[in-house]
C-alpha cells in the first residue's frame, strides 16, 4: 500500500497531484475491493453485527485526526477530514442498512451502484494517506502541500458520496418511510459549513 498507492501521492510534484492520484487508484481499488469482499463474506448481510463494528472504526479515525491534525495539516484542513468521516459513516451504514434489505424499494436495481462505488474508493484513497501520515507510519520526507490537499479532497468525495447515495434513494428519511429526496445545493453548501452544524444535520437524518 505503501510503495503502491501512499507515497507517490505524498512525493509527487503538487501540480501533478491530481494525474498522479488517477493513475494510483487502479491499484489502490484492487485493495480496496478485496477488504470489502471479506467483510461481505464475513458480515454477510447483518447490518446489526455491522453497524456495531464500523463506527468504532471512523471513531478511531477521528480520534487520530482529533490528535495530529494541527502539526500536519492545520484547523481549517483537519476539520475538512472530520466532516468527511462523519459523512461517510452515514452513507457506509445507511447503504449497507438498504442493501441488506433486498426487498426494499430502496434498492436500485441497475448499475448505478458503480458510481458511488468509485466516488468511495477514491475517498479513502484520498483519507488513506492522510491517515498514513498522521498515524506515523511514514518514513520518507513528504510534501505537505500535497498532504493537505488529499484532506480536502477527502471531504469533497465524502461529499459527492453523499449527494449520489441521497439520489440513488440509499438514505432514509428520518421517519424511517422512505428515501431521502435528491440532494439539492443546500448539501453542498452544508458540507461546507462549521463540522458540528453539518453533523448535525446528518444525525438528524437517521431513520434508525
Amino acid at each position: 500500500m505503501q510503495l503502491l498507492v501512499i507515497e507517490p501521492l505524498l512525493v509527487s510534484d503538487p501540480a501533478d497531484l491530481g494525474q498522479r492520484f488517477s493513475e494510483v487508484f487502479g491499484r489502490f481499488a484492487e485493495l480496496y475491493l478485496s477488504g470489502a469482499l471479506l467483510v461481505v463474506a464475513t458480515q454477510g448481510a447483518d447490518f446489526g453485527r455491522f453497524a456495531s463494528i464500523a463506527p468504532r472504526s471512523f471513531e478511531t479515525c477521528e480520534a487520530l485526526v482529533r490528535n495530529q491534525m494541527h502539526p500536519w495539516l492545520g484547523s481549517d484542513a483537519g476539520m475538512a477530514v472530520l466532516r468527511g468521516l462523519a459523512t461517510v459513516q452515514r452513507v457506509v451504514l445507511g447503504t449497507f442498512r438498504t442493501m441488506s434489505h433486498r426487498h426494499s424499494r430502496a434498492v436500485p436495481e441497475d448499475a448505478g451502484l458503480m458510481e458511488l462505488a468509485n466516488c468511495t474508493m477514491a475517498y479513502f484513497q484520498a483519507l488513506g494517506a492522510v491517515l498514513w501520515v498522521l498515524g506515523g507510519r511514514i518514513s520518507i520526507p513528504i510534501r505537505r502541500e500535497n498532504l493537505i490537499q488529499l484532506a480536502y479532497w477527502s471531504a469533497d468525495y465524502a461529499s459527492r458520496c453523499y449527494a449520489i447515495a441521497r439520489a440513488k434513494g440509499l438514505l432514509r428519511s428520518a421517519n424511517g418511510r422512505g428515501p431521502l429526496p435528491a440532494a439539492d445545493p443546500e448539501d453542498m453548501e452544508l458540507a461546507g459549513a462549521g463540522l458540528n452544524d453539518y453533523a448535525e444535520m446528518l444525525g438528524s437524518e437517521e431513520s434508525e
